[in-house]
């Protein structure tokens, strides 16, 4: 629909201004008002597409919506700014195909002002992360924290600039564990430092308002809060969560209360957190007052970019028109029928789109198990038509698919660090069994219908990603194992799979069963 500059004001900026004249007016001549716009984990869901939040399904503008929905919150901001907070890339076939390029040509006319990198604009090498912090058009961040061989910072560290009459300074940093969520061939030669320590080195002076624009999740947001208080926002990304009203950390933790949110004269009593969920869903709208570098009040809230509030920008949907049209024609065709959804489910949990996927791969190689990490599937399908596009949705990494040998004696182990895990506990096929979480022994393997003799050995597949991170998956070493990288793509795999089913009933046998 077109924008309602009327309903625009009464719904989303009416409650700002209330909040600035209740809590500002006292303090009017010495504060200045500044509207930090954020979005974080956007991968590259450029076209519409549906939602679910809860129990309910919305449908998502993509990025010519929120480029929308910005334009229309900066129309009537004095001074704003635009901060993105890492992962562009990867997500939508139109990204795997461009290898980032579909991206960066999207992000030169979007109208960001920062930038911060994050881990998956790093999946087609350091070379096109590279070309992503030269080639959008400005600051991408992450320097602060991650650092090449020679002790230079991968990218820039901080940007000083100016919202309005602010001065401020953004530091950006990337994940801790960077390493583990890209792989050696990716990011292995470069070095992630502490985050509160890089923070710290390059703190401003104090009337400089400081911002750590960063993509190291919302627990390690909230820490780095307690540890340097000196930040007065952070503005996250990583976990995908969605932080509807921002939350303010002390050095003694999460504070509670009404109060906490300023009173227009005095420093909140904490730093601000906030996180936009993911995939461009929603914008983050902070709206703060300052005085001499210090924030004395603020108001924030996420606005759905569903169209209710402002139409698609017509600039960046035509880019998205034409790159579509010109990579992603031959995904849209119907390759088999779901008869039910096929959905994901949280860490730790069986899932019967993890099933379909694990037999896919085992049946693909004539192995005899098969696992995959829940985090490498990314989307749910939904009960109906299946098409290519889909199935890269579900799956866009392009990982090759691995073969490798194990024994039954090392299976035990490897399915007692499975349920051990907190994160990324592997789904499988092809075997049943057994752990009791109390003790985490495991019991009652079944290969065929046949128990799993501790001597024998067994012929397993992976995706690379998986065998990439050997240790920390499968709880065991690698050592000098006998292993196979078949070439096969996973994504190609199970469109095969579905080709050759026709229709896709959704499994509901139990593989792994936890006890006690």
């Amino acid at each position: 629909m077109p924008f309602n500059k009327n309903r625009f004001f009464r719904i989303i900026l009416f409650p700002l201004y209330m909040v600035y004249i209740i809590l500002f007016s006292s303090c009017a001549q010495q504060s200045l008002q500044i509207t930090l716009l954020h979005h974080n984990d956007f991968h590259a869901a450029n076209t519409p597409f549906t939602a679910k939040l809860d129990t309910s399904k919305y449908n998502i503008n993509g990025i010519a919506g929120l480029k929308g929905l910005a334009s229309a919150v900066q129309d009537t901001s004095a001074s704003s700014m635009w901060l993105f907070a890492g992962d562009e890339f990867t997500g939508t076939p139109i990204s795997s195909m461009t290898k980032g390029a579909s991206q960066i040509q999207i992000l030169q006319n979007l109208g960001i002002d920062v930038a911060v990198i994050g881990n998956h604009e790093f999946d087609y090498g350091t070379s096109r992360a590279h070309a992503y912090c030269d080639s959008i058009g400005v600051p991408v961040l992450g320097g602060a924290n991650l650092i090449n061989p020679d002790g230079t910072p991968f990218t820039t560290e901080f940007y000083d600039t100016n919202i309005g009459d602010v001065p401020v300074r953004i530091i950006g940093l990337v994940p801790p564990n960077l390493y583990a969520l890209t792989g050696d061939n990716a990011t292995g030669h470069l070095e992630v430092l502490d985050l509160a320590e890089s923070v710290r080195k390059h703190l401003p002076t104090p009337d400089r308002l400081t911002i750590a624009l960063t993509h190291v999740g919302l627990p390690n947001d909230v820490e780095l809060a307690e540890k340097v208080p000196e930040i007065d926002v952070i503005i996250g990304g990583h976990q995908h969560a969605i932080v509807e009203k921002p939350i303010v950390v002390s050095t003694g933790g999460v504070l509670e209360g009404d109060d906490i949110y300023g009173d227009g004269k005095s420093r909140i009593p904490g730093v601000l957190v906030t996180q936009a969920g993911q995939r461009g869903i929603f914008l983050g709208v902070l709206s703060l007052a300052v005085k001499k570098g210090d924030i004395v009040a603020v108001s924030g809230q996420l606005l759905m970019n569903d169209g209710t509030l402002a139409e698609p920008d017509p600039k960046i949907q035509k880019i998205v028109d034409s790159l579509e049209d010109e990579f992603t024609k031959s995904l849209t065709d119907t390759i088999a029928i779901l008869s039910a959804d096929l959905t994901r489910k949280p860490w730790g949990e069986e899932s019967v789109l993890g099933r379909w996927i694990t037999d896919a791969y085992r049946s693909a190689t004539n192995s005899e198990i098969a696992f995959q990490n829940p985090g490498g599937i990314r989307k749910n399908l939904d009960a109906g038509p299946l098409t290519k596009r889909d199935i890269w949705e579900v799956n866009p990494f392009g990982n090759s698919l691995v073969q490798f040998e194990i024994t039954g004696e090392e299976l035990s182990t490897v399915f007692s660090h499975i349920v051990s895990m907190k994160n990324e506990p592997l789904v499988v096929s092809g075997i049943t069994v057994t752990v009791n979480k109390s003790d985490l022994k495991a019991s009652d393997l079944i290969i065929n219908g046949i128990p799993v003799n501790p001597t024998d050995t067994f012929k397993v597949v992976t995706n690379s990603y998986v065998f990439g991170h050997f240790e920390k998956f499968f709880g065991i070493e690698k050592g000098d194992r006998w292993f196979y990288d078949t070439g096969f793509v996973d994504r190609d795999i199970l469109v095969e799979a579905a080709q050759k089913a026709g229709t896709i009933s959704p499994l509901e046998d139990l593989r792994l069963k936890i006890v006690g």
